[in-house]
């Protein structure tokens, strides 16, 4: 079995249950605003943000622009005008106050922090990932967290990895392995930066993409018997 030493930890819906914190933020801007929050409005921000992302990591469009349209995007479906900067600011606040966990994360790196050194790679805002690792418990297992916002490049850029790989002291590429739930973002991020990659795949997805993940598992709690 290869013997590793660091662990870069995607954040959302791989530590951080953001599916569930941002269906509540939504719910809560609907409800700010004098709307009901159906279903179906999920669903279609769901898609939307997907595809907005999707973009972003394609360098099509900024990440200002996935935040500010992406709104624009969801109420222009029921023929509203807002300002998604305005909604995005709020949703930011909304989000910052979310640090369900997925399951598992606590006791995992809880038990990895005694072997290993633990690192969060995440797209977003640092302000507010910081906010929900310090409320989930999990920030103290953590020895940096890089944010693409803070990093000046997003995932799966190799120029992202190299920011954070010039900032672990004594790298060894060969010795560290990426754990995520993107295979767009993460898994393609570790083939570009050379190193080990574990896609964490819970609904059991199938892979059509030409990312290559070393290792699959469904639970957190499999780690175990891949290190």
């Amino acid at each position: 079995m290869k013997k590793y030493s660091t662990l870069l930890f995607d954040a959302d819906d791989t530590l951080l249950d953001f599916e569930k914190t941002a269906r509540a933020s939504i719910e809560k801007i609907f409800n700010k605003l004098g709307y009901g929050c159906s279903e179906e409005m999920q669903r279609r921000f769901q898609t939307i943000d997907r595809e907005l992302w999707k973009e972003h990591q394609e360098n099509k469009i900024t990440m200002d622009t996935v935040l500010t349209v992406r709104f624009e995007k969801l109420f222009d479906t029921i023929n509203i005008k807002v300002d998604g900067k305005e909604i995005q600011a709020i949703f930011n606040e909304l989000l910052s106050q979310g640090s369900e966990l997925i399951d598992g994360a606590l006791e995992v790196c809880k038990k990895l922090n005694e072997k290993y050194d633990l690192y969060v790679v995440s797209n977003g805002i640092q302000l507010t990932q910081d906010k929900r690792f310090k409320d989930s418990g999990l920030f103290c297992f953590m020895k940096e967290i890089f944010v693409s916002d803070m990093v000046g490049h997003h995932k799966p850029k190799k120029e992202f990895f190299e920011y954070v790989f010039n900032n672990i002291p004594n790298t060894d590429k060969s010795e560290m392995i990426i754990i995520g739930d993107s295979l767009l973002s993460d898994i393609k991020g570790a083939n570009n930066a050379g190193i080990d990659s574990c896609w964490f795949n819970p609904k059991r997805k199938q892979n059509d993409s030409n990312s290559i993940p070393t290792y699959e598992i469904q639970e957190l709690k499999e780690l175990f018997n891949i290190l």
